[in-house]
């Protein structure tokens, strides 16, 4: 009888190993990672306020995500009013959410701690828009052209600022931008970058020059474009835009690649060594400078993207600076609490049993 209750005890604290392990191994569900410590889903209050008219406002569409090693859409709702709840948001105390609020078919971004949204009212802010680019310019702008074999291939990165007053969002659905270009561009591509990842940009070619359909929200913003165009020697590359352009730069690779136009200056810069660097003088809306260029061998090596590692945006006022992805490992402490709770009653069940025999 002794040996039996023994093995019957030694079954079942295998057993009980075993959901120790299992437990352990298996990661918690989706919807318990992106809860709060007690494990219940939040009510969130929304308040929509117009940064134009200093009034309430209204969204067309609002998420959610969760930012662990990626945007995780916890809500997607298309709201009315200027207040609403939203009356179930899983939410952790310390966990990263990125409110998106598209006002004009303009997103903006805004970043919160679940602490935040489960305690207060959110205020989020949406600007008018307007076709009217006055107020904007571009404050720096770096090309850089590599020969690639047979082709050129073109990178802009072009900082611009909107001072609108009132503050206002600066997008002409057919193409805020117009930036001079090769005519036999190919293969175009752009971004901009507010929100916690780039968000492409429609492009338009037309003939010498590209329409870019971004939204220049108020304050600073940040363009960045890729191309290719095939190489020649004497390639006439024209610069400008229809916005003003206070300073901006071409590095060219190889280094042994010249470029010339009028008022453009040689800039030597240890800064980026294997590039010829030069300094080109301001330029007028609508007045693009046409440089040429010419030399390198034709086994000629790029040196890289020089954006690639960089920062791609600023953040303006009155909108949100989105977080950095959160680590992942959300729900190990409710696992770790169930493995030490069924561990303490393995060994007080043990205990007892062999008190008992």
């Amino acid at each position: 009888m002794h040996g039996r209750c023994q093995r019957a005890d030694l079954g079942l604290v295998t057993a009980a190993l075993i959901l120790t392990v299992a437990i352990s191994l298996f990661p918690a569900p989706p919807a318990a990672r992106a809860q709060t410590q007690d494990g219940f889903a939040q009510p969130v209050t929304l308040r929509v306020l117009n940064a134009t008219s200093g009034r309430p406002g209204a969204v067309e569409r609002l998420t959610i995500d969760y930012m662990t090693a990626r945007p995780n859409t916890i809500a997607d709702v298309r709201p009315s009013g200027s207040v609403f709840t939203l009356p179930s948001v899983p939410l952790r105390d310390g966990g990263e959410y990125i409110v998106t609020a598209w006002w004009q078919n303009v997103p903006y971004w805004y970043s919160f701690r679940g602490r935040q949204m489960a305690a207060d009212t959110l205020t989020i802010h949406v600007f008018d828009t307007t076709g009217d680019l006055a107020a904007v310019r571009v404050t720096g702008m770096n090309i850089v052209v590599q020969r690639r074999g047979e082709l050129l291939t073109l990178e802009y990165l072009l900082k611009l600022d909107n001072a609108t007053s009132p503050q206002m969002t600066v997008l002409d659905s057919s193409g805020t931008l117009t930036l001079a270009v090769p005519a036999d561009l190919d293969r175009p591509e752009a971004t901009y970058r507010r929100g916690p990842q780039p968000t492409e940009i429609p492009v338009t070619s037309a003939g010498a020059s590209l329409r870019l359909a971004v939204p220049l929200t108020w304050g600073q913003n940040t363009v960045h474009l890729t191309a290719a165009v095939p190489w020649h020697d004497g390639l006439e590359l024209p610069v400008g835009l229809n916005v003003p352009v206070d300073q901006w730069s071409l590095l060219l690779s190889p280094d042994v690649m010249e470029a010339t136009a009028p008022d453009l200056m040689p800039d030597a810069s240890a800064d980026f060594p294997g590039y010829a660097r030069y300094r080109g003088p301001q330029l007028e809306a609508d007045h693009p400078l046409t440089i040429r260029i010419a030399g390198g061998p034709r086994d000629a090596c790029a040196q890289g993207n020089l954006f690639s590692a960089g920062e791609d945006s600023t953040a303006a006022e009155d909108a949100a600076a989105a977080g950095q992805p959160a680590s992942g490992g959300a729900g190990l402490p409710l696992r770790l609490i169930l493995i030490l709770a069924l561990a303490a009653l393995i060994l007080l069940f043990v205990a007892n049993r062999r008190t008992r025999s």
